[in-house]
């Protein structure tokens, strides 16, 4: 099983090196879910700066069930952009 997960600060540059690293190694490139699709799924508040503790804790587990799935889905090698 190979993985490469790029972590920094710049979500573009992050994007950027994940895909070149995925068209050179022949990886396939996965991208997290976003905030918003994972909390019009679970009814949550959309504006970050609102959800208190139970929202958070919810968002983190809908996150965190889709990166398990996204894992078992993939072939046992992929690149992520540090989100998944």
């Amino acid at each position: 099983m190979k993985r490469i997960a790029i972590v920094g600060s710049k979500a573009e540059r992050r994007t950027l090196l994940a895909n070149a690293l995925s068209a050179m190694t022949g990886f396939e490139y996965i991208v997290n879910t976003p905030y918003s699709i994972i909390a019009y799924q679970y009814n949550l508040n959309l504006d970050k700066s609102q959800c208190q503790w139970p929202d958070s804790f919810v968002y983190c587990l809908g996150a965190f069930t889709r990166r398990v799935m996204t894992e078992q889905q993939s072939d046992e090698s992929y690149i992520s952009d540090g989100g998944s």
